[in-house]
């Protein structure tokens, strides 16, 4: 394989794998998906879709939820809360603590991950455990109604995964092997207030600021069967994510056991620095020999929409009904002042509508509260529009990405120790699947089946 050759598959392998989010190097000068900087044509310069798919993959347009008993409710939190953890979820909620409240919570998440790569699976289960959140809550004395303060952080994604896959290449008959690498966290610094305004309306607003560090090394080994060099790609990010968003939070109670809930998440505006290193060799038995080695600054601006949720509750005897809804304007998302479009000017993200329901059990007699949940969770990222790119020696089809929408199964307990302690834990489950197909034949190279199960416990103490 020539060199002029090794360049063209570089473009190829980035182009084909265009949906397989951080699973294969980025082909755009953006940290948005584990950035990793190499040269591609033009249509991959100018397409937002590389972006668009990352930005999920990171958790930013879903972030997962804190808390067990939010989790426990599939998230319907909005509509009624009444401890710390109301902080993001609706910070109103903490009108309802009446003394001085502490919550630490702990993550432990299982996925199984199924890859097929031009027909040949490749299946990997990496396990993470993780601090979920560390919280506060101190009410104040007031001459009428309540006024909370809180603060805490609170983790929306804590991984190390580890990943190898292998394949043979539809396009040009190349054997590849990619592994990848990711260690990382992203965590929301929140402080907040919640306050009563009237017997049965109460209003909270909090700042959160979000920071992140992310490591990520992405390797790809590719040669012609039979031959005895292999050519390896390996590409290396250091990145910190950081930006801010308010929450502001509204709920009443218009009658007995009913409770109506709304929030409004503002912009989020972040920021990503760090650099990229990557690193071409020629691989014979043992010796090995650079032939290129690339450092790239990185410096991007990322603007998120607003986020709106509605919730309501009523309670029945022992029973209490949440459901709740939430709307985010994804197409909105910006990069460096750019919206997110395919090479055709077509929106990469698409607005979203969650919607989830809640059912607790609890007996005032019994020290034990029983949760579970439901949520269909839409998939941001659209289905686009697929074209090819003719470049000089090769053709690099444009990828097609399609999500499914996701459904979360949840249940949860919370178990009051004493007047004082609170222990409670929480089970999700969550399956959905994607794939990438380049239109040139309408083969789906690369396949996702994600099946996600976390597992949380909550501990709370009130003074």
């Amino acid at each position: 394989m020539t060199p002029r050759q090794r360049s063209r598959n570089r473009g190829r392998n980035v182009a084909a794998r265009g949906g397989d989010s951080i699973l294969r190097p980025l082909p755009i000068l953006s940290c948005l998906g584990l950035l990793l900087l190499i040269s591609v044509p033009a249509f991959c310069q100018e397409s937002g879709i590389f972006d668009a798919i990352y930005l999920d993959r990171l958790g930013l347009l879903n972030p997962q939820l804190s808390g067990a008993r939010d989790i426990g409710l599939a998230g319907t939190g909005v509509a009624w809360t009444e401890d710390v953890q109301s902080l993001t979820s609706n910070p109103a909620g903490l009108t309802a603590i009446s003394r001085v409240e502490a919550v630490v919570g702990f993550n432990h998440q299982a996925n199984k991950i199924g890859i097929t790569y031009f027909g040949e699976y490749n299946e990997f289960s990496p396990v993470t455990t993780s601090l979920d959140a560390f919280a506060v809550a101190y009410p104040l004395p007031t001459y009428r109604g309540s006024l909370v303060l809180g603060a805490g952080v609170f983790s929306y994604q804590n991984s190390v995964t580890e990943a190898l896959w292998t394949g043979l290449n539809a396009y040009d008959g190349d054997e590849e092997r990619s592994t990848f690498l990711l260690e990382g966290a992203l965590k929301g610094w929140v402080a907040g207030f919640g306050l009563s305004l009237a017997p049965q309306t109460d209003i909270g607003i909090s700042f959160e600021y979000v920071r992140g560090d992310l490591d990520v090394i992405n390797s790809l080994e590719y040669g012609t069967p039979g031959e005895e060099i292999l050519y390896r790609d390996t590409y290396t990010d250091l990145l910190t994510i950081g930006g801010w968003r308010f929450h502001l939070g509204l709920q009443t109670r218009p009658w007995r056991d009913a409770s109506f809930g709304f929030r409004i998440t503002t912009p989020t505006i972040l920021t990503c620095t760090g650099e990229s290193v990557y690193l071409a060799e020629d691989v014979v038995g043992t010796d090995v020999t650079v032939v290129e080695d690339e450092l790239r600054r990185i410096e991007e601006e990322i603007h998120l929409p607003y986020q709106v949720s509605l919730g309501f509750s009523q309670g029945y005897g022992p029973l209490r009904l949440s459901i709740a809804i939430e709307h985010a304007g994804w197409a909105q998302t910006t990069v460096n002042g750019h919206r997110l479009h395919d090479s055709n000017m077509q929106n990469a993200l698409a607005s979203a509508l969650n919607k989830r329901l809640g059912l607790e059990l609890s007996y005032p007699d019994i020290p034990v509260r029983l949760y579970m949940g439901y949520a269909q969770l839409a998939a941001p990222l659209r289905l686009l529009d697929s074209g090819e790119y003719d470049a000089e020696y090769y053709v690099i089809p444009k990828p097609v990405e399609e999500s499914r929408e996701q459904r979360l199964l949840t249940g949860g307990v919370g178990l009051f120790m004493s007047d004082n302690i609170l222990l409670e834990a929480a089970i999700s489950h969550d399956i959905y699947e994607r794939r990438t197909v380049p239109e040139s034949n309408g083969l789906s190279d690369v396949e996702q089946k994600f099946d996600k199960t976390r597992l949380l416990m909550t501990f709370s103490y009130r003074f």
